[in-house]
């Protein structure tokens, strides 16, 4: 099963160094241009399903490949970032695997994750085996930029990466 993690396109608070977190902040005119783009990115590659945290910079984006690929975005709360002013880290980590536990199942095929920084280094670092009281999401081992694709292979209980913060998809 491959597993395709997009974080949303740009916004204005990101151009100031503003955390977002659970604000519904839209993407800005460069962010839009990226989502754009996006749906071009999956041209090659057929997806089963598009999920998206239901805050309005993932939704747009996610919309763009949804398009692309003739399905609808599937909206879901808990792909949120953290709520970084209610929610600990631990409860965000517990959110992030409830949500994925669901999701990922090889039997459904592909799927494109729309998301945020937060939820997509979670699922990364559980590919790569890092433990999450390392708090991964945090680590910056790894660039996460607006936009950009990243691979995952789930395949019989075993994840690979595949590719990180990509432009395509390889």
């Amino acid at each position: 099963m491959n597993i395709y993690l997009v974080r949303h396109g740009q916004t204005d608070w990101e151009v100031r160094g503003k955390t977002m977190g659970h604000t519904d902040i839209p993407l800005n005119d460069v962010g839009e241009e990226q989502a754009v783009k996006m749906c071009m990115a999956f041209d090659s590659t057929c997806i089963a399903r598009v999920f998206s945290s239901d805050l309005s910079r993932a939704i747009a984006t996610a919309n763009w490949i949804s398009i692309g690929q003739g399905t609808s975005t599937i909206l879901d709360d808990r792909l949120r970032e953290r709520d970084f002013e209610n929610e600990s880290y631990n409860d965000a980590c517990t959110r992030y695997k409830e949500v994925f536990n669901e999701i990922v199942d090889p039997q459904l095929g592909d799927i494109a994750i729309i998301s945020h920084d937060g939820p997509i280094r979670y699922l990364i670092s559980v590919a790569l085996g890092i433990p999450r009281w390392e708090k991964p999401l945090n680590t910056g081992q790894f660039d996460l930029d607006n936009c950009r694709i990243s691979h995952l292979d789930y395949t019989q209980g075993v994840w690979k990466v595949r590719s990180l913060n990509t432009i395509r998809i390889d």
